[in-house]
């Protein structure tokens, strides 16, 4: 028998009644009630009785400016004005569908029981022997976490225990993510539920019982920008003051070279070889090196933030640094391009993806365009395999008009 289906006060209600008898602070409690009010008025504005996870999301952004897919660092918030909304949000979606609230906490701060936090080590170390790179491990290792956490909430606590009703109730706490954020999930949980059945923690596979979720790079379009908004959008860059300077060197590599935000997070004095005219790393993702030639344009660039724009006093071996305390790499580049967008009045989409990386998709379509080979791409982008580059070749329209079909011709053939 189904559940009768709560409207948004009747969720609310339920919610603030377990917030109680978890013996949450009145603090708590009275910050996410504030929250609701809002969401109530949000939801009768718009005629919408009950509550859905859309709901939630498009009230955190179009009332309190929060994107719940965006890293939070690069919203330009204080964690006052972010955290107890979305924590609002996320109870009511817990309640809605699992009927429980669960305790939120960062996975290196999870106290895991005896036996779990064994097996979570025996998984991570199956991986290493399957040779695995220590950034998938450090991310399996993440998920497995966060699933065996659940369980732990939810009072399993015997492996063998697990049904398909637990595997069911931690999947619907995924519902908020991306669908590729998703399909990785499940991917990790399948591989560590067939770990606990190959080394005899449970008696049935029931890593079969999930479904296969595939959401590839072939699943989305990248995101790409016409040449007059790349320009605008350099353009609009304020390149007297000394911030405006090293943005404009950040935009410039992503745009003209193609390289990754994380490669120019780590860039350092010593990957600038000056008298060769080129910037030669091993790029944070891949571990490959990658070489790339320094234009005029992009040297004067780095000059120009170098000797007018890095504050003098600042000692780190990063190129690009935050101007303000902490002084560490500057590392908030999801909200450079965003300002930077707004600032040239460039329309974009919220719901897709328009940070940084979107620059280094238009480079790729641009050089297609332009006949450039694939591999040479690949080369340029530094992939470790020319497949990563296909993805390209769905918004290159240049090139799909040649493989486009005469409609006379196969009239004229079935006729025959």
């Amino acid at each position: 028998m189904l559940k009768e289906r709560k409207s948004l006060c009747q969720l609310i209600e339920v919610t603030d009644k377990q917030l109680h008898e978890m013996n949450y602070s009145q603090a708590v409690i009275y910050s996410y009630r504030r929250c609701w009010r809002e969401l109530i008025e949000y939801a009768e504005e718009r005629n919408v009785t009950y509550y859905s996870v859309e709901l939630g999301e498009k009230y955190l952004l179009e009332k309190r400016g929060i994107d719940i897919y965006a890293d939070k660092k690069t919203l330009n918030l204080p964690r006052w004005k972010i955290n107890p909304f979305m924590r609002a949000i996320n109870v009511l979606t817990d309640m809605q569908n699992i009927g429980v609230i669960r305790k939120i906490y960062h996975v290196d701060r999870i106290k895991l029981p005896e036996n779990y936090s064994n097996i979570a080590e025996q998984f991570c170390s199956k991986c290493r022997q399957r040779y695995n790179s220590e950034r998938t491990i450090i991310a399996k290792d993440f998920a497995v976490k966060r699933f065996l956490n659940h369980l732990i909430q939810t009072n399993i606590l015997s492996i063998d225990s697990i049904t398909s009703k637990d595997i069911t109730s931690y999947l619907k706490t995924t519902i908020s993510w991306s669908q590729r954020t998703v399909a990785l999930a499940i991917c990790n949980l399948k591989q560590f539920l067939s770990f606990l059945y190959e080394e005899k923690y449970i008696k049935t596979d029931i890593s079969l019982w999930i479904p296969t979720a595939n959401h590839g790079r072939a699943a989305t379009l990248p995101n790409i920008w016409t040449q007059d908004d790349i320009e605008r959008l350099l353009s609009s860059v304020d390149r007297a003051n000394p911030i405006g300077k090293r943005d404009y060197a950040i935009l410039l590599l992503v745009a003209r070279l193609g390289l990754r935000d994380s490669d120019v997070q780590n860039l350092t004095f010593s990957n600038i070889l000056w008298k060769e005219c080129r910037i030669s790393l091993v790029q944070t993702k891949t571990k490959r090196a990658l070489d790339l030639p320094i234009t005029e344009e992009i040297g004067n660039a780095i000059i120009e933030y170098l000797k007018y724009g890095r504050p003098k006093h600042i000692v780190s071996d990063y190129i690009f640094v935050r101007h303000s305390a902490p002084y560490d790499k500057c590392n908030n580049y999801y909200h450079i391009m965003r300002k930077y967008l707004q600032r040239a009045g460039i329309s974009f989409d919220s719901e897709k993806k328009h940070g940084l990386h979107t620059l280094r998709h238009t480079l790729a379509t641009r050089m297609l365009e332009c006949d450039v080979p694939l591999q040479t791409i690949a080369e340029v982008l530094g992939h470790s395999s020319s497949n990563s580059t296909k993805e390209y070749l769905q918004v290159d329209i240049k090139g799909l008009c040649k493989c486009a079909l005469n409609p006379d011709e196969v009239y004229d053939d079935e006729r025959i």
